[in-house]
């Protein structure tokens, strides 16, 4: 149980929503293998748009109703477990061959949470974070403002004089509690998300993690690993000498960071909506039966026993117990002087969906990093999901099923849409209104607002059919409505890139070809095809070159007649100045089947330096295979990857940055690249690239001369956290 009583508001404004999850996943931390649907499914509109939500009347209410679906959600996962373990002692000859999978119940409820207490003179010209939208800074391991580096690794906050280049060197070093992952930079503030504590909950597949058919998405979206968030703010006026000003722990894990003007606006998720902290696992029962086994009557009277249980303890339990909390200190010369401790919510801020179902939180925390204002705080009862921020906006994509059976399994995949207007130097974010769409996005490019509407590309099935949707606020109630839509796109093949653009739209598909689609979305109640194209490969990710002209990068592929083998990583250039009839301009293949960069998969990994025609990449190339599923067997290189691109000619590699392989090899899929090469910035003619332990810069027109080599912490990788049960990971 928590020991923080309700709280002391401090006069936070928090607007608290609870949205339905739309999920087959009893909790957070459970465990549930993905379902593919039996068949087709027809999307139409009435299978897509707002829903309702009931604001709660006062915390009585939201009380009850929050023990009442934490009943339930106990009951089903008690019962799933029981007859897992019943179903390996009945059977253990078939059961206890593959003891990782076997060795977990699909519905584990996980371990209780812990309770919260609760540039003048630098470099002309260079590159930033390659961010979605314009003006909307995205947290990142590295930021550069042309004079100096700011990154974090290891333990650690490190600020480095990056110009003149070839004096590249470390000025500051700060300690950093927990595993700091990501920042923010603005004016004289860094901010630092790390990952605090042992990871005490496991990683639901379901969540966003799983954004299309056995594809892992973005690491920044992955589901809740049972680190918390801590946010830790420094003065960095003095560049040699960072000073902690700010801490704001939180009972969540982050999910994405965005900065806009002054402001920080973080998404966190949390673990459980309910979370009671009785477990679904009997104490004394072991916790796996192929390895010590039990009779029949031991399992009955063990879970009889913890059933009663429940009926004991959970009318014990309050509204604290069920609800994230938060914790802000401010510090003055190391000292901290002033702390706040309080649950993010008041209780007629919840709003709750007819049926009551969910299984986490969501949350949007901003503040101006610039001063000492109050944290505020939005929250929504939901999955983690992917997020998409404009100027003014931001939506919360999680995903869901349409049919779901009693014990959680479900099919016919939608995506719950949460919008939210951005409050401005702090001031807290308001619920917009909610709505759904049928199948699942790929990443974050699959959504993009442009005046007002909300453009969303989906995939049904596995390598069913694709959709377009138009999304705006609706009239009559708190609602996102769906007012246009393309669906039954390329039948047989899923998205494998998005991108928007005003009025127009870019898909791309695949199964054996790549079809680049081209979309006029200038009337959002008429979406429309404009045109197609199909070459052999596809595109992961779409840079705009200039207004007519996309940058992706991709893989090429070998076609077998009913599939096609991916194989080398492809750069392409296309022409959609007619955007009836897109055409190829040019294409680079680099390495075989095996050949890998970071920019395939993350966005952030791809830096295009437009002002001078330069492209760097993380790559890994491999060489000597037979084709079709043969990978290669030798790693080439392996470091950053340097070219000179323009429109007119194409691609003209410069050459690269050897970093050695690290833990790289060829055997990797096409979806988990991992190079050593992690990043890289351009200042003027110096290109800049780091890998996990080293920083390397180089003249572009002798890449092979090291200027300068630092040895730095190594990066702190986002790995997916291994399954647990009742405090046991496997691997």
């Amino acid at each position: 149980m928590s020991s923080m009583s309700l709280p002391r508001y401090l006069g936070l404004s928090l607007t608290t929503l609870a949205l339905a999850a739309l999920t087959g996943c009893i909790s957070c931390n459970t465990r549930m293998p993905y379902q593919p649907m039996p068949g087709r499914i027809e999307v139409g509109i009435s299978k897509a748009g707002a829903f309702a939500l009931r604001r709660a009347s006062d915390c009585d209410q939201l009380e009850e109703q929050l023990r009442a679906r934490e009943a339930v959600i106990l009951a089903r996962s008690l019962e799933a477990n029981r007859e897992w373990a019943l179903e390996i002692v009945r059977d253990p000859d078939s059961h206890c061959t593959d003891p990782v999978s076997m060795s977990i119940p699909f519905w584990y409820y996980g371990a209780p949470q812990e309770d919260m207490a609760a540039a003048e003179g630098g470099a002309s010209e260079y590159t930033t974070t390659n961010n979605q939208v314009a003006g909307v800074d995205e947290a990142d391991l590295i930021k550069n403002d042309g004079q100096h580096i700011y990154m974090v690794a290891g333990g650690e906050l490190l600020i480095l004089e990056a110009w003149p280049a070839d004096d590249t060197r470390v000025i500051a070093r700060t300690s950093v509690d927990g595993q700091p992952r990501r920042l923010l930079v603005t004016g004289d503030r860094a901010v630092v998300f790390s990952a605090i504590g042992d990871p005490n909950g496991c990683l639901d597949p379901n969540g966003a993690g799983w954004t299309s058919y056995y594809y892992y998405g973005h690491p920044e979206q992955h589901g809740w690993s049972g680190f918390k968030l801590q946010m830790r703010v420094f003065d960095i006026h003095d560049r040699t000498s960072p000073r902690l000003e700010r801490v704001v722990d939180v009972s969540g894990e982050l999910l994405a960071a965005r900065l806009i003007d002054d402001t920080v606006h973080s998404v966190v998720s949390f673990p459980d909506a309910a979370n009671s902290g009785l477990l679904v696992w009997p104490a004394g029962l072991p916790v796996n039966p192929c390895d010590q086994p039990v009779s029949v009557e031991e399992i009955e009277d063990a879970f009889d026993a913890l059933a009663r249980e429940h009926d004991v303890e959970l009318p014990r339990t309050t509204i604290v117990d069920y609800l994230p909390g938060m914790r802000d200190r401010d510090f003055v010369d190391g000292e901290e002087v002033g702390s706040q401790e309080q649950l993010l919510t008041q209780c007629e801020g919840f709003f709750a969906p007819e049926d009551g179902g969910t299984s986490g939180y969501v949350s949007v925390l901003s503040f101006p990093a610039a001063d000492d204002a109050t944290l505020s705080a939005t929250t929504v009862l939901g999955n983690s999901g992917q997020v998409y921020a404009s100027a003014d906006s931001v939506y919360i994509a999680t995903m869901g099923f349409e049919n779901i059976d009693e014990y959680g399994w479900g099919s016919g995949e939608l995506t719950a849409i949460h919008k939210f207007s951005l409050g401005q130097h702090g001031a807290p974010s308001t619920y917009r209104g909610s709505g759904q769409v049928q199948g699942r996005l790929i990443n974050t490019f699959a959504m993009d607002e442009h005046q007002g509407a909300l453009r969303v590309a989906t995939t049904v099935g596995f390598m069913e059919s694709n959709n377009l949707f138009v999304l705006q606020e609706s009239l009559e109630d708190e609602g996102l409505e769906v007012v246009g839509q393309i669906t039954g796109l390329a039948a047989n093949e899923d998205i494998r890139a998005v991108r928007f653009d005003g009025d127009r739209g870019f898909v791309v598909t695949f199964k054996k070809t790549d079809p680049l689609f081209t979309f006029d979305l200038s009337d959002p109640y008429q979406p429309r095809v404009l045109g197609e194209l199909k070459i052999p490969g596809y595109s992961t990710y779409m840079h705009f070159m200039d207004a007519n002209h996309l940058l992706t990068i991709g893989f090429d592929a070998d076609d077998q007649g009913s599939f096609a083998w991916f194989q080398g990583v492809m750069l392409q250039i296309f022409d959609v100045t007619e955007m009836e009839a897109p055409t190829l301009m040019h294409k680079e293949i680099i390495g075989t089947r095996g050949s890998q960069s970071d920019a395939t998969a993350n966005h952030l990994a791809f830096n295009y330096f437009a002002a001078r025609g330069l492209l760097a990449l993380p790559m890994a190339i491999c060489e000597g295979t037979e084709g079709g599923g043969s990978y290669g067997t030798e790693m080439s290189f392996s470091g950053l990857l340097v070219y000179r691109v323009s429109v007119e000619d194409g691609f003209a590699r410069i050459g690269g940055v050897d970093h050695g392989a690290g833990e790289t090899d060829c055997n990797t899929w096409w979806t988990d690249p991992n190079t050593a090469v992690k990043r890289s910035i351009f200042m003027e003619d110096y290109v800049y690239s780091l890998s996990s332990g080293k920083l390397k810069v180089n003249h572009i027109a002798d890449l092979g001369r090291e200027l300068v080599g630092l040895s730095l912490p190594e990066i702190n990788e986002e790995e997916p956290v291994p399954y647990c049960f009742n405090g046991y990971y496997y691997d």
